[in-house]
Parts: C-alpha cells; structure tokens; sequence
C-alpha cells in the first residue's frame, strides 16, 4: 500500500470510529432527555462491535476489569470475547486460496462455514479432517494486519488526548491500550500460537486434570490455525446458562461430573504446575478460552498469549 492510500485508510478508520462514538454518545443523549435508562453498558459494547478491529480486543480486555468497571459493563462486554459479527463464506474461502491455492472443501472432508466462536482477530470453524478426525480451524479476517495497525495509531492518540487533558477517571485506559498492542502483535501469526500450544501439549502429557489440544501443522499456517477439537462447554457459555438460569444446560453438565469448586481449583493448581515447574503458562485465561471437559478436566483453547518465567523468576 502506497504512502497517500494508507493516509487514506487511516483517515477513512477516524471517520469510522468517530461516526460510531458519535452515534452512540447521541442515542445516550437523546434517552437521557426522554428520561429513558440510558443503558450505557450496552451502547458501549454496540460501539466496539461496530467499530470492530483491535478495538474489540479492547473492549475484551475491559471485560475483565472488574476492579476498574461497574459490574453491568463487565457483563455486557464478556460477549466481545466470543460472539462477535462473523466474516463471509467467500471471505473465508478466499483465505483458505490465498494460503493453500484451494477452498477449505478440498483440505478437509467436511468443513462447516458457519463459524463456532468469533472474536477480534479471527473466528472458529468445525471441519473434519480425511481420516475423520474433528479439528477445530481458526482463520484469521482477512485485513485484519492492516485494521489493527490503524488501530493502534488511533489508540495511542486517543491516550494522549486523556493525558494532555488530564482527565484522571480515564488514565487506566493507559495500561490497557500498552498491554493489548504488545500482546496483539503476537497474537496476530498462528503459527507462533501453534509453537505456543504444542509446549503447553508436552508439558501436560502426564498431566489428567488439564487437556491440550493436537495441532495439525501441514493446514496451519500464519492465517490459519487447525487443531483437535475439544468437545466441551466453554466457561463463558456456563455462566450465561447461570445467568438464564437453564436447568437443562447444567442438568448436562452435572451428569458429566461437573462441580464448579473442583474446576476452579483444578485451573489453579493447572495455573501454578504449569509456572513453576516449567517456567510457561496460558496467559489468557479468560471464560471463553476454558471448556469444561468431563471429570472437571480442563480444556484450553487460544494459545495466542502465552508468557514464560525465568528461573530466577520461579525462585
């Protein structure tokens, strides 16, 4: 992309976001005057799905600041993680093209375009491998390098706005735009998050309370990622069936042994064998990421954020 086409898409990026901010700022405005709730919560997390890009990321990251967010927006936001717009059937299947020079149909025996999962960076697809094996494939949206790139401008000017103007109730935005830009950037090549998950898998051979799934290198590559399939129910989707009070959902769980206390202390115990005695570690555990597996088994899927402890570290 030239110099004067990318001062163009970035611009096109400003507008978009600040066309957004403004809409939901006006709906806020205009249900205030009504003297309608104003529902905030949801606004906020409207506009990061609209905007879409890192700043879904964004909005991921403060989902899980509970210590710095009033609860409903917490709640609201844990959608971000994954339940987000999907990208097209010819989208995905021009990614598969680009990469392989065929459509997932002829690098799978069955490959379901209807995605599983979506987050900011890419989406989940079930497909089956020719010797009937399910494996769960992760593509990433197509342009995404160059939206995150934009992004990360965009965020880093709006940083410094809130540190000109001092305005102290938003500065832990600070940290968090830091922490998501190091982390995306890895975040972005799958083949770094297939290394990732294949040292976790052989850290945890010996181990029955956490499961790591397979990865098939020869359909992986920096913009798909295939892997085993965990059969499970994912944490987030555990405390939505809390939250709508499904009895049928938990009864399931229940009959496989589920017991929230067990699970809890097994991705701790998972967490601490995994630091100190190997020095590596998920480092994304967010509800999303952690399926529950029969037996209170833990299955951990994403392994784009993976972080390492020195010896020292350890000591």
């Amino acid at each position: 992309m030239t110099s004067r086409n990318s001062h163009i898409a970035f611009l096109r990026r400003f507008v978009h976001v600040a066309s957004v901010v403004a809409r939901q700022l006006t709906i806020a405005a205009v249900r205030r005057l009504r003297g309608k709730p104003v529902l905030g919560h949801l606004l906020l997390r409207e506009g990061f799905e609209r905007i879409g890009g890192s700043f879904l990321k964004l909005g991921q990251i403060m989902s899980l600041q509970v210590d710095l967010l009033p609860k409903e927006y917490c709640d609201a936001l844990l959608s971000l993680l994954d339940k987000v717009p999907t990208s097209t059937r010819e989208e995905i299947a021009q990614v598969f093209t680009s990469e392989f020079g065929s459509p997932p149909e002829l690098l799978y025996s069955e490959f379901d375009y209807n995605a599983l999962a979506s987050a900011s960076i890419g989406q989940v697809h079930r497909a089956t491998l020719d010797n009937g094996y399910p494996v769960a494939v992760k593509v990433r949206r197509p342009g995404v390098i160059e939206t995150f790139h934009r992004d990360f401008l965009l965020l880093q000017g709006f940083v410094r706005l809130i540190l000109l103007f001092r305005i102290r109730t938003l500065y832990f935005v600070r940290d968090l735009v830091s922490e998501m830009i190091t982390w995306t950037r890895d975040e972005l090549d799958y083949r770094r998050e297939a290394s990732h998950c294949d040292l976790l898998g052989r850290n945890a051979v010996d181990c029955s309370t956490e499961r790591i799934p397979q990865v098939f290198w020869n359909v992986t590559t920096s913009r798909i990622l295939t892997m085993e399939f965990l059969e499970g129910t994912s944490v987030s989707d555990y405390l939505r069936m809390q939250e709508n009070q499904d009895e049928v959902g938990l009864a399931k769980l229940r009959k496989i042994g589920f017991n929230p206390a067990v699970y809890c202390d097994n991705v701790i115990t998972n967490f601490l064998r995994d630091a100190f005695k190997y020095g590596v570690f998920h480092a994304d555990l967010h509800p999303a990421n952690l399926l529950i597996l029969p037996n209170n088994v833990v299955g951990y899927v994403d392994f784009g954020i993976v972080a390492k402890l020195t010896k020292e570290a350890r000591r």
